[in-house]
């Protein structure tokens, strides 16, 4: 059988790219295995025509040239830590791996001390990091990702969150400078100092939070190095795993537990200090259901327990309500019904609701039960944070805090996992609804997948303070309001879970989405890859979406860079888009209200048990109405029903018998890690 014109396009291609000293590989050759694999199953079919590796700005700028002269659409990989995939190339497309883009210049000053720093657009955090380290500049931040070996350009160009925004602001807000190459193979170098009305000032505007995929091949960046203000360079840091005792019931199921993180979230916690946190459900540990904390604080280690001991332990003139003094909107609860069963009929388990409260207890028993509990997780969290240089923090400690995160987004992960993200503040009406909510779904959980190889994880990343400081119209990242990211993770290791699981999550947004700032708001960082088409632009960039658009039009006015989820071209500027569903729903022990104003839901949970470690790795197709598929198609019904199916891929036999693409794995060194320095696989 002769050829297909577009086989001999792409043979055309490669030849090209070879005789221009470009590196290119195709199927079968390691390179390309190592490139394309992926430590999320859902996108184990996927097999680009070919992977193109360039080393320098000019390298790329031919290659946008000839690909989009040959009408290939080209998928931009850095990291390739997109939940969503947004990374991976589909079958007939182009991978345009930035890995061989790693380089990194350190600037300083006439005494010798960093300002920025200028870094190659295919470099990990782990690369940048280790300027730092090796000049042993401490005292001295990059605002850089939690996880070394997450991608620099995904992150700032989705905005960025680092474990010292709070105090310095997001990623985004520290570039002084980007160099990319556009549609039309012209490298532009875009500054914070550009005109905000020019068009090298809007582009620069649109980068910082909605730079990724959508405007160009971005191939160098300058940061902002930050001064930390914590004497002698040190700062303190820790991870507590927070389980049930031998002999107590599981943590979920404790009285206090709900009271002490609704406490905990509703805290205005110091700009300095910063506490991630992660609700987890592994059904394949034999733990019970747990809270994992990650601590941050730019300050000493005195200075840093006493705040733990102020906020955690000591008087909070907003107390907790019992159920009784509840309301939902003018609704008192003893008015409000569930389906044609009143909440004074409910039970949960063996136990009515009448004698389940949310937040503190009424009783002195239950009063001192919630101050021990308290107490309890002071000591832990003092305990378990130390003091250390900021040269050793991002060394080894980055690394031991998300170890989970870390192991697990190497390839020789084999498990599937899908994702969702919210915005939240951290008002006492929406973390009381929001952690009743995850509380609930991890009991429920348990409860319909006892015994199978899944794992729930609620984790909310700590936000606010600087990274509110702007207005949410000075960059392209609009929710500058938001306390709290907080994403949903589900992970399984048997294929025959995907439609349960995709299910399980699509009931989750439908109870929390309503919940998230202007009922839509979700973080382009943690994509969502089943959102549907019509409110993913609204649901990243808010209402920053038209201006988004003009500047499409301007830099990319043919959409030839026509990202997952991206900026689209101004032809009917997105609608605002409500997300969730609509009426009355229950999960397990929960009873949620759905008004017009945001739903207020009230939970009396049962007493149950869970898990260990959490992980979050990428994301895929969801499942039911409210979803959308991976693929670009804006229709919903059976795509949405798919099992580990992309709508691009056009798979054959060659593509998945390839004898390379089934030891995809075996290229990476995955044995425990201590340090940036030992990801050798990464080059750090």
């Amino acid at each position: 059988m002769a050829p297909s014109s577009s086989s001999d396009s792409s043979s055309q291609t490669i030849q090209t790219f070879k005789d221009d000293n470009i590196p290119v590989f195709q199927r079968g050759e390691e390179e390309y295995e190592r490139s394309v694999a992926t430590a999320n199953l859902l996108y184990r079919f996927t097999r680009p025509i070919f992977v193109v590796q360039p080393k320098t700005a000019r390298m790329v700028r031919a290659i946008i040239e000839e690909v989009r002269a040959k009408k290939l659409k080209v998928t931009i990989k850095c990291g390739g830590h997109s939940y969503a995939g947004h990374s991976t190339a589909p079958n007939g497309g182009v991978s345009l791996d930035l890995r061989q883009m790693k380089h990194t210049k350190l600037e300083l000053d006439s005494d010798g001390k960093p300002t920025t720093i200028t870094f190659g657009a295919g470099c990990q955090w782990g690369h940048v990091y280790k300027t730092l380290i090796n000049g042993g500049h401490d005292g001295y931040m990059v605002n850089g990702g939690r996880c070394p070996t997450v991608g620099v350009s995904g992150f700032l160009l989705g905005a960025g969150l680092g474990p010292f925004s709070r105090s310095i602001g997001m990623g985004s807000d520290t570039i002084e400078e980007i160099k990319i190459v556009t549609a039309d193979s012209n490298l532009v170098t875009v500054k914070k100092t550009d005109s905000d009305g020019s068009k090298e000032g809007s582009l620069f505007w649109a980068l910082c939070g909605a730079g990724g995929g959508n405007f160009g091949v971005v191939v160098e960046m300058k940061l902002a190095v930050m001064k930390l203000r914590a004497p002698g360079g040190k700062v303190v840091a820790g991870r507590y795993q927070w389980f049930a005792g031998k002999d107590e019931p599981d943590l979920f199921g404790q009285k206090s537990f709900m009271s002490t993180m609704k406490r905990f979230y509703t805290t205005d916690w110091p700009k300095y200090m910063t506490i991630d946190s992660t609700w987890i459900c592994d059904l394949r540990q034999n733990t019970g259901n747990g809270v994992r904390f990650l601590t941050y604080f730019d300050g000493d280690k005195k200075e840093f327990d006493d705040i733990i001991d102020d906020k955690i332990i000591g008087d909070k003139s907003t107390d907790d309500k019992s159920i009784d003094d509840e309301t939902i909107g003018d609704k008192s609860i003893d008015d409000e019904t569930i389906g044609d069963k009143s909440i004074d009929d409910e039970t949960i388990g063996d136990k009515s609701i009448d004698d389940e409260t949310i937040g503190d207890k009424s009783t002195e028993d239950e009063s001192t039960d919630d101050k021990n509990m308290r107490e309890r997780l002071a000591e832990q969290l003092k305990r378990r944070s130390l003091a250390e240089k900021s040269t050793q923090f991002l060394h080894e400690t980055l690394v031991a805090q998300w170890s989970e995160e870390t192991v697990r987004a190497f390839p020789s992960n084999k498990s599937y996992s899908i994702y969702s993200s919210f915005v939240f503040g951290n008002d006492l009406g929406t973390i009381e609804q929001v952690t009743a909510l995850i509380r609930g779904m991890a009991v429920d959980f348990r409860k319909n997948f006892l015994g199978e190889k899944v794992e729930f994880l609620a984790t909310f990343i700590h936000s606010g303070e600087q990274t509110s400081a702007p207005n949410p119209t000075d960059s392209a990242f609009f929710w500058r309001e938001a306390v709290y990211h907080m994403y949903l993770t589900l992970e399984w290791e048997d294929k025959w879970m995907e439609l349960d699981m995709k299910k399980f999550l699509d009931d989750a947004k439908a109870l929390l989405r309503p919940l998230s700032l202007q009922k839509e708001a979700a973080y382009i960082n943690f994509p969502d890859g089943a959102l549907q088409d019509d409110k993913t632009e609204r649901a990243y960039w808010g209402d920053n979406c038209e201006r988004l658009r003009r500047v499409k039009k301007v830099w990319d006015k043919h959409d030839f860079f026509h990202a997952k989820q991206g900026v689209r071209l101004p032809s009917g500027i997105a609608k605002k888009g409500r997300g969730g569903r609509k009426g009355l729903t229950q999960w397990g022990d929960l009873r949620v209200l759905q008004p017009t104003q945001p739903a207020r839901q009230l939970s009396t949970m049962a007493l149950l048990q869970s898990t260990q470690p959490a992980r979050q790795l990428s994301t895929v197709t969801m499942a039911q109405p409210l979803s959308d598929s991976d693929s670009e198609s804006e229709s919903e019904g059976p795509d949405s029903q798919r099992v580990s199916e992309n709508s691009d891929d056009q798979g054959n036999d060659e593509d998945l018998t390839d004898p390379l693409a089934s030891k995809q794995w075996e290229s990476y060194d995955t044995r425990d890690t201590v340090g940036v320095w030992k990801f050798a696989d990464m080059s750090f």
